[in-house]
């Protein structure tokens, strides 16, 4: 039995498409649960509304005051019987072939995770031209592949991915006040767990209007760079490591946050000049100039 767990935050207009979606789906051994973390808008009225409509027993998760996502998911998955488990927010949906694609998969026990390619689509749900060609990054690697490329950059949509209950719960509880659990979840999984990809368009991704706030952007990059540094064993990807903190500087310059000044100064790896100058909060331009002074003469100035 598959468990999904859909996970509603003011998405009122939204929700019934993606419960439609699961309803729909060609491979029926499933379970539903229904979580909302305290939204704004009748989110709640509408998918309780939906499922005495549908007819369809599911079990509930709401909340009225907000929790955030991991704490809400970590709830959820303790309510799970599957033996699979696919967590989906209620802006998106899936193709109703989705499960009758992604599980064959599983029959390989050591597949801890499988995802598949997405659409994107705007609000009223109509097909927006490929952001990213999830094929081209996926189509013919082998899991040791996927696994090291996904130390690069998460190329995993959240929306298709769907994981073995035994890996989701071998790597532990959702951290609170992360937003990229998402990606720390794979790569925790991909330690002891293989990957797999079906090359197959099975998920819809709702592109909304609103923007990532700045506040939230940083704490996105600063996420990204702690779990890179966090899971990469070998070093192998110092260099990204260093030039995604190099980038994040000159944006963000004077904004990022101490705890990440202090993980990343305790890197081994770290660019020693540049972490002297994001923890003492110097100037871009003074870093630059000494960026090439040691460039030409090979020494770093305090």
């Amino acid at each position: 039995m598959v468990s999904f767990i859909v996970v509603s935050y003011n998405h009122a207009a939204f929700v019934d498409t993606c419960l439609y979606s699961i309803k729909s789906q060609t491979y029926t051994d499933w379970e539903l649960i229904v979580a909302d973390d305290a939204s704004a808008d009748n989110s709640v009225e509408k998918i309780q509304n939906w499922l005495n409509r549908n007819n369809i027993k599911a079990r509930t998760n709401f909340h009225t005051a907000n929790t955030g996502l991991a704490t809400t998911l970590n709830e959820c998955v303790e309510l799970c019987k599957g033996e699979f488990i696919k967590i989906i927010a209620a802006d998106d949906f899936l193709h109703p072939e989705y499960l009758e694609k992604v599980l064959p998969l599983f029959q390989n026990p050591q597949i801890g995770l499988v995802y598949t390619d997405t659409y994107f689509v705007d609000k009223n749900g109509s097909i927006e031209s490929n952001r990213v060609d999830y094929g081209d990054l996926s189509i013919g690697k082998n899991s040791d592949e996927l696994k090291k490329q996904l130390l690069q950059h998460n190329f995993i949509p959240a929306l298709t991915a769907i994981m073995s209950a035994k890996a989701l719960r071998d790597t532990g509880f959702y951290i609170p006040g992360k937003i990229m659990e998402d990606y720390d979840r794979w790569l925790r999984i991909s330690q002891n767990f293989d990957l797999d990809f079906v090359p197959l368009k099975l998920g819809y991704y709702r592109v909304h209007d609103s923007n990532i706030s700045t506040l939230r952007e940083l704490q996105l990059r600063e996420e990204e760079i702690e779990l890179k540094i966090k899971y990469d064993t070998t070093g192998e990807n110092a260099v990204i490591i260093n030039a995604m903190t190099e980038k994040m500087f000159y944006i963000f310059h004077g904004k990022i946050s101490e705890s990440f000044k202090k993980y990343y100064s305790e890197y081994p790896l770290r660019n020693v000049l540049l972490s002297k100058s994001i923890s003492k909060g110097g100037s871009l331009l003074l870093y630059r100039i000494k960026k090439k002074a040691k460039k030409y003469f090979g020494k770093i100035t305090n």
